[in-house]
């Protein structure tokens, strides 16, 4: 069931069928709604999955607002996906979404909201780092690149980005030695 949400977005991105795919919902028997799924069995973990590809297809489809509304209502996954890649992946959804309203928000308080809560996902990042978890060196690179644009740090960004590359490159450079 877990991966039922995966199925969903590779079968609305393939398909062409769907005008909106970051919904995840589809006519087809075969996969069906995932969120409704996850909502009628109660399944937590099924749409604590479903929310965190669709974060993924909203920052994939530069769909901002939606991003942002789905980050408010479904709250704070990490208790739920706990030792699962997930709990990476929306950590750096949530402080990469952040990070993109803190630029785009009208007001100064919102952006600066958006910008606070940014950093404090990133400081979670980085304390996972600190204790060896090489797995997201490349996404804090990248958070850390896009938080320097916000603040005006281009010469910074600029090294974060160098950083990322460099990091792709020695997976890529393992991948082919092992």
């Amino acid at each position: 069931m877990c991966t039922l949400p995966f199925l969903q977005a590779a079968e609305n991105l393939i398909s062409g069928e769907v005008t909106e795919p970051w919904l995840l919902s589809s006519n087809r028997k075969s996969v069906g709604d995932t969120q409704r799924f996850a909502k009628e069995n109660g399944n937590e973990m099924v749409r604590s999955y479903t929310t965190v590809v669709q974060l993924d297809m909203l920052v994939f489809f530069h769909k901002w607002d939606e991003a942002k509304r789905l980050l408010i209502e479904c709250g704070d996954l990490r208790p739920i996906v706990i030792g699962l890649f997930h709990v990476v992946r929306f950590t750096f959804q949530e402080a990469l979404i952040s990070l993109k309203l803190a630029q785009i928000e009208s007001g100064w308080s919102a952006r600066h909201k958006w910008k606070i809560r940014a950093r404090k996902v990133m400081k979670l990042m980085k304390g996972w780092l600190k204790k060896g978890n090489v797995n997201c060196l490349h996404m804090y690179h990248l958070l850390v690149a896009e938080h320097s644009i916000l603040c005006g740090k281009t010469k910074q960004a600029e090294e974060s980005f160098k950083l990322v590359k460099s990091c792709f490159t020695l997976l890529l450079f393992l991948d082919y030695v092992l």
